[in-house]
């Protein structure tokens, strides 16, 4: 089955993917918002994570702000830590990424 955490980069759904989504299910569970909450859209945009939602509370905001700051440390590709990053289109990559990326 298709969900939208689907479309999150590969490297950032293995580094972190489950457990944002886990810490921000608990969250909407405690408020009593779970089958109110939508994911929007998710996206990256300049080597940060962009999770657009619906119904979202200050809590879950910042559960996704946490998350897009690991972002910019995580390798899009794999999840390892990033150490560098692309030119033109800004991704962090971590070495051995950064390094296929070049050949």
């Amino acid at each position: 089955t298709y969900t939208e955490l689907d479309v999150m980069p590969g490297g950032w759904r293995k580094a972190f993917g489950i457990q944002m989504c886990d810490e921000i299910k608990a969250q909407l569970k405690k408020e009593g918002n779970l089958y109110s909450y939508r994911i929007v859209q998710i996206k990256e945009k300049f080597a940060e994570l962009c999770w657009y939602d619906a119904c979202s509370s200050s809590e879950v905001s910042d559960i996704i702000d946490k998350y897009a700051k690991l972002s910019y440390k995580t390798c899009i590709n794999c999840g390892k830590p990033a150490t560098h990053y692309s030119t033109g289109w800004i991704l962090p990559l971590c070495d051995d990424c950064y390094k296929n990326k070049k050949s």
